[in-house]
């Protein structure tokens, strides 16, 4: 994806951009991860492999889904 096609896209920003866990590409914003950080927080949250891990935890706190 060059820069255009990334501003082009309507952007999805992750839903753990206001309060990210300690895990988060974007917590620990560094020049080996903005790549990730681009393509996951700022797009394809669904399919990073950080939120996917949290997903359950993400969906207890919205009181979508039962503790076991």
């Amino acid at each position: 994806m060059n820069d255009s096609e990334f501003y082009a896209e309507k952007r999805s920003f992750c839903k753990l951009l206001s309060s990210p866990f300690a895990e988060c590409y974007c917590r620990n914003l560094s020049s080996t991860n903005i790549c990730r950080v681009l393509q996951f927080c700022a797009g394809e949250f669904s399919s990073c492999p950080i939120y996917q891990k949290k997903s359950d935890v993400i969906l207890q706190d919205q009181g979508l889904c039962s503790k076991n």
